[in-house]
């Protein structure tokens, strides 16, 4: 006979006191017959609307707890209703989700009652709704929804109203706040080995140099007779001074470098669109012009194609610089512009060239020496021989 029940438990709240109220209904005749109900008075301390809903919500599980360790029926069907969305929305939710307050209820309840028995239902068909609002005696003896529940609630279940998903505002939602630790992992590129040498080494020739030795060295590694190992040709200087240059340029204007490569026009916003540059037969960057048929070195017919900010055009100007002993700004451009084309070279030429100690004591300014006051003679007027001067021992 127990086994034909159904434990039906309705709460509710108010800013004054919350309650829940409990009902038996039978699966088959449809008969509901109040049990209990229990109400308590809201805490001093000012609790919002929806949280006094989840403690009548509570309230109503512990009902229901208690009245199936009452009447030994461990197979009984238990139903919660509450006219709150917030605090419905709370139960069917991960109690984890919830701040602290919200998340230990959530997670008692979730724990006495299944969280798809808990349903909605009008405030007006609500008859816990006397607990939390107050009333009459004779009011609460007299009403039909108190004693026998919601009118629905004796019909089939097919008639019970539906529970619809209702959006909840997130300012009530009570999430709890996520703290996210964020570790900033530094990824270092693998340096290249010219970008070693470059800040490594003083002067130009001393990169390009040791560069030389090391290209042979790999050469030497590859074949197995003949290797060389006299001094340093010329064409190994020549090989390492263009593949430092090459690797300058491909940092600096790998973009340009990689249109030219596929034969595609340099963007009309990049800085050497107005060089015309091109590349030749070593893949190095040079500005382009129609000295073609000058009889001049090709390296001044089509000079290389330098940054202004990079190491190795420092080291550049720094070796030109005191090739030509010291000489001045136009003069170390001049003969610079003879293989290199510096973008902004004046500006770079001057940078490098003001760090010099010698130079700057050259750049110094003279002190201008105070002279005596003039004699008489030379300071007033006097008329024509006045003054004359007898030279008495000849030539």
């Amino acid at each position: 006979m127990m086994d034909e029940m159904e434990i039906h438990v309705f709460a509710d709240s108010s800013t004054k006191a919350y309650g829940a109220v409990a009902y038996i209904r039978h699966k088959r005749t449809f008969e509901v017959q109040f049990v209990l109900s229990k109400t308590r008075v809201t805490p001093v301390k000012k609790l919002t609307l929806p949280r006094l809903e989840l403690l009548g919500a509570l309230i109503a599980v512990r009902i229901a707890r208690y009245l199936k360790s009452l009447l030994r029926i461990s197979a009984c069907d238990i139903y919660c209703w509450t006219d709150s969305s917030i605090a419905l929305n709370w139960i069917k939710g991960s109690a984890i989700r919830w701040k602290q307050f919200v998340a230990n209820r959530v997670r008692e309840i979730q724990t006495l009652t299944d969280p798809g028995k808990w349903k909605f239902c009008e405030g007006r068909e609500n008859p816990a709704d006397f607990l939390s609002r107050g009333c009459s005696a004779q009011k609460l003896l007299n009403s039909e929804i108190w004693w026998s529940g919601a009118r629905w609630l004796s019909q089939p279940k097919y008639l019970w109203p539906a529970t619809v998903e209702r959006k909840i505002p997130e300012e009530i939602t009570e999430l709890k706040g996520v703290k996210t630790v964020v570790q900033n992992i530094t990824v270092q590129k693998p340096e290249h080995p010219f970008h070693c040498l470059l800040n490594k080494c003083s002067s130009w020739s001393k990169v390009v140099r040791v560069a030389a030795w090391c290209l042979r060295f790999i050469k030497n590694l590859q074949i197995t007779k003949d290797k060389t190992k006299t001094f340093l040709l010329t064409s190994e200087f020549e090989e390492a001074q263009n593949v430092i240059l090459k690797y300058v340029q491909e940092e600096a204007f790998h973009e340009e470098m990689q249109r030219l490569k596929v034969n595609k026009p340099i963007k009309t916003h990049s800085k050497l669109l107005a060089l015309c540059p091109y590349l030749d037969e070593n893949e190095i960057l040079r500005v382009g012009g129609r000295l073609r048929h000058a009889k001049l070195h090709e390296n001044t017919k089509y000079p290389v194609i330098l940054p202004k900010d990079n190491v190795a055009t420092d080291l550049i100007i720094q070796h030109y610089h005191l090739k030509y002993l010291h000489a001045g700004n136009q003069l170390v451009h001049s003969a610079i512009r003879q293989r290199y084309w510096i973008l902004c070279a004046r500006g770079a030429i001057k940078r490098i060239t003001w760090k010099w100690v010698r130079c700057a004591r050259l750049r110094s300014a003279l002190s201008q020496q105070l002279m005596g006051d003039l004699p008489p003679s030379r300071a007033n007027p006097s008329r024509a021989f006045s003054k004359v001067g007898v030279d008495l021992s000849g030539p």
